[in-house]
């Protein structure tokens, strides 16, 4: 017998196909996603979820380096590190694909709506930048419950299952402008959303069947701390400013009316958003990074509004939109976050500044 038939006679007990499988070269454990190259890897992953990002870095060591990697979630855990958490725990994380996500963070800072203030806000069930005043002034960025869709019939289950359903985390859910505040847990879906969606009926037959179902109550979505429906105002405002604010149109202009301001704030619920900052620049140079800031004299103009000791004092000085019982105008300019260049304007005519510093003085006499 030859060497070289010595030598491959301890492989004639194999099969062809076991042979091939220990030639061939391991699996990766990306699973389909590992046999894309490394460039188009992360393009795959830009229209990939962050939710779905996680759990793909939990599976292999791969994973983790891949996320890790990618830009959207260095800056994410580097300049808005409680954004994804709050997404996360309000079940919307798996709505926005991390791509969007890393564009509201980087892209123009104006607000999406009135496209002149800063957007120092972001929008949760959307993610679009807002400012103060369009997440308090525009309806169509209030909250309903989910369970209203089922009351009134407004969509169909194949819509119903499209629609971004946000969960409720006192947290992260603001509810300031409401009655009514609820302990438990409830899902909520945007007006916005539901715009999209032209199934809505008309006022006429919205008042007869809201009338029927006052009468008929379903005591389950009231949490058992109501007696009557009837004493929870949301129900009874909810069918008819629904169809009445229709056509309300995404981009208003509240500086040039000023009256679309004090609107009725307690059609809807409340509003979800929180504070997201802009980052500009990168990439070898300088990177900016804006917050946006709050005035304090605006904050102590909206104390001294409240204070019932001390309300002439401030009235006085105030114009006549401002003067309402709920003081809604002057909460916007309280919460009103602003770029520096416009915060050094702002301090020359805030009239909170102006008369904290006669306060200060009369103090001193």
């Amino acid at each position: 017998m030859s060497e070289s038939t010595r030598e491959l006679a301890p492989l004639s007990g194999y099969s062809q196909e076991e042979l091939l499988k220990e030639t061939s070269p391991p699996e990766s454990k990306l699973g389909a996603l590992g046999v894309l190259n490394y460039e188009v890897l992360h393009m795959v992953t830009y229209y990939l979820d962050f939710q779905s990002l996680i759990r793909l870095s939990q599976t292999c060591v791969a994973g983790f380096i891949l996320l890790h990697d990618l830009p959207a979630y260095k800056d994410m855990v580097r300049y808005a590190p409680t954004v994804l958490p709050a997404l996360g725990r309000s079940q919307l994380l798996k709505y926005h694909a991390s791509s969007v996500i890393h564009q509201a963070l980087r892209r123009e800072s104006v607000c999406c709506c009135c496209q002149k203030q800063f957007g120092g806000y972001i929008f949760l069930p959307s993610f679009e930048r807002l400012c103060f005043t369009c997440l308090n002034s525009n309806l169509i960025y209030r909250m309903v419950p989910y369970h209203i869709i089922y009351r009134y019939q407004l969509l169909t289950e194949a819509q119903r299952f499209g629609l971004r359903v946000m969960h409720f985390d006192s947290r992260f859910y603001n509810q300031r402008l409401a009655r009514f505040r609820s302990p438990q847990s409830q899902f909520l879906v945007s007006v916005k959303e539901l715009k999209r969606h032209t199934l809505l009926p008309p006022r006429p037959e919205l008042l007869r069947d809201s009338a029927k179902w006052f009468i008929n109550c379903d005591f389950r979505y009231l949490f058992g701390q109501l007696k009557d429906s009837r004493d929870y105002s949301y129900y009874r405002t909810f069918a008819n400013h629904i169809n009445d604010d229709f056509l309300w149109e995404e981009h208003q202009d509240f500086e040039a009316e000023p009256d679309l301001v004090s609107r009725n704030a307690e059609d809807y619920p409340g509003a979800a958003y929180m504070r997201f900052p802009h980052v500009s620049g990168g990439s070898g140079g300088s990177v900016k990074v804006e917050h946006g800031v709050a005035c304090q004299g605006c904050w102590y103009a909206y104390e001294l509004a409240c204070d019932e000791r001390r309300p002439r004092r401030f009235l006085r000085d105030a114009p006549e939109f401002e003067l309402l019982d709920d003081c809604l105008p002057m909460l916007i300019d309280r919460d009103r976050l602003m770029r520096v260049e416009e915060f050094t304007e702002h301090v020359k005519t805030c009239r909170g500044i102006k008369i904290y510093r006669q306060d200060g003085e009369g103090d001193d006499e």
